[in-house]
């Protein structure tokens, strides 16, 4: 047998072993045992990174790197696999995101979407490249807006149809190779990338690195609003903008003055919150929390602690918060946990 033709059956046994190793994410239930106290509690052990979460009312998505999305619908007690309609990539990519009564995910080069209410996926590729690493995806209203490495793209009809907005790798000269997050303000779309911030100010018509203040080729990994304030979760800290993105500031009182970096920022009444990222000297202290807009910093850590090893310096610990009326979740490398908004 030919050395090319011993190749590749090594390569298709290898394939074979590593899908067969993968769970069986069909039919996956997972029960927690529900403590009381104000201490953040493991809800689901996900025993794989979580890559994406999404929260509409009681409804509680999650998203495994391995496993593909779990739900809850009794504030985490209880989880099931809802992977009907698609199958599992190898590594699937970041985004999920929540759409009116429609939920959203990437996996891989594929959309996918499903109605909350009776999770069947199906997939929603009109007009997206075929070879598209899909990144990651927002929704703003009844737009829903993905990042990858093809560039920026819109549907305005629950993912029936898709139009490019540009900012592809290839049309800044290959300087982009990942797209983090993407956030909406008016007519104002503000992409976070490996090479900081780029913004459009007329719906994706034109394009320009909006990044000044941060260092050159900052990871940006999350945005929020507050009023006029425009908050940035980076590697290198939290950054703040108060004139549309045009120039940023640090915001890190209360962090270390090195390896400060926020994987994910957020707000809830008023409150902001942000996660650590894995190459963070604060990610032991856990969330930390901001009542004055960021001028100062305070940990929320409430017994939180992470177990999961091996992370390299570009993986994030926390990949998302959500809430409800009574509880703040997280989503991190290690599962689902949560805590009482009366803890704070």
């Amino acid at each position: 047998m030919s050395k090319k033709l011993l190749s590749l059956a090594f390569t298709a046994l290898i394939a074979v072993f590593l899908f067969s190793c993968k769970k069986d994410s069909t039919t996956s239930t997972s029960t927690t045992t529900i403590t009381s106290g104000d201490n953040w509690q493991q809800i689901w052990n996900s025993q794989d990174p979580l890559i994406g979460f999404a929260i509409s009312g009681v409804n509680i998505f999650a998203l495994s790197e391995d496993s593909g999305v779990y739900l809850s619908t009794n504030q985490g007690v209880k989880w099931t696999a809802e992977n009907n309609g698609f199958s599992l990539a190898l590594y699937l990519s970041k985004p999920l995101a929540i759409s009116g009564n429609y939920i959203f995910l990437g996996n891989g080069t594929n959309v996918y979407s499903s109605p909350i209410s009776s999770i069947s996926w199906s997939a929603v590729n009109t007009g997206l490249p075929k070879s598209n690493n899909i990144q990651t995806i927002t929704t703003n209203g009844n737009n829903i807006y993905l990042g990858s490495d093809s560039g920026i793209y819109l549907s305005t009809n629950n993912g029936g149809s898709w139009k490019s907005l540009g900012l592809s790798t290839a049309s800044v000269n290959y300087a982009i190779i990942f797209y983090f997050t993407i956030a909406i303000n008016g007519n104002n779309i503000f992409v976070g990338t490996d090479q900081g911030v780029y913004l459009s100010t007329n719906n994706g018509s034109t394009w320009n690195n909006s990044s000044q203040g941060m260092p050159t080729g900052n990871y940006v990994h999350s945005f929020v609003f507050n009023g006029n304030n425009i908050f940035a979760g980076t590697e290198t800290g939290l950054y703040v903008s108060t004139n549309n993105g045009s120039s940023w500031s640090l915001v890190n009182t209360g962090l270390p003055a090195s390896n400060p970096g926020v994987a994910q920022v957020s707000i809830n009444n008023g409150i902001l919150y942000a996660g650590p990222s894995s190459n963070s000297l604060y990610a032991p202290l856990g969330v930390i929390i901001s009542s004055n807009n960021g001028s100062t910093w305070s940990n929320l850590n409430n017994g939180w602690t992470t177990s999961y090893g091996g992370l390299s310096t570009t993986d994030e610990l926390v990949q998302g918060f959500g809430f409800d009326n009574t509880y703040v979740y997280i989503a991190t490398v290690d599962g689902v946990w949560r805590l009482p908004l009366s803890a704070k």
